[in-house]
Parts: C-alpha cells; structure tokens; sequence
C-alpha cells in the first residue's frame, strides 16, 4: 500500500525536529535521529485496518543491537504519540553496505 507523499513529508519533519528534540540532551542519539536514513510506509494489516511501518538505518550492528534492547519500544511509543501515529510498528536496521563497528551510544 502506498503512502501519501506529503504524509511522508510531514512524518520525517516530526522525525527529524520535534522527535530528535526529545532526546537532545544525549548529543549522539539525537544526532542520529537527525541524520539518519527513513523509509516510511504502509501496510493494510487486515482489511480496512493500515499500520504505518518506519525504518530507520544505523551505521552497524551493535547500535542496532543497543537500540533494538534498551530504546526501540520507547521510541517507538514517543514517536508515535507525538507524529499521531496510531498503529506504528518502528525499526531499526544496518544502514545496507555499512557493517563496520562503532561506539553505541
């Protein structure tokens, strides 16, 4: 199912500054949330019910490990409030071509 493009748009605003706000008093964790890549979209789970799906990207797996452990429910349930987002379902996933080992934050 196809997402409306200003939908998008107005998802990735929030994303990127009201959401990354939150979380501006851990500098490399909102840098991230600032910068990182977004897919959107949407998928009818049953009939008549939609459920947007976001991805976001980091640049190995242990981030994605650290986040998936300790904040991926939390900012999924923040993200979700504050973007309106009902039914959202938020993950996270190695920025493809990009497994080298870095920090966690």
């Amino acid at each position: 199912m196809k997402i409306d493009e200003k939908e998008v748009e107005r998802i990735e605003h929030v994303w990127r500054n009201d959401f990354a706000q939150l979380y501006e008093d851990r500098p490399r964790l909102y840098n991230l949330l600032k910068s990182c890549t977004l897919d959107i979209g949407v998928i009818e789970i049953e009939p008549g019910i939609d459920m947007n799906v976001m991805v976001f990207y980091v640049q190995n797996e242990t981030l994605q490990s650290w986040i998936e452990e300790k904040m991926l429910f939390e900012l999924q349930d923040r993200f979700a409030e504050l973007a309106g987002l009902e039914t959202l379902t938020l993950a996270v996933d190695v920025e493809p071509n990009n497994n080298t080992d870095d920090e966690i934050l």
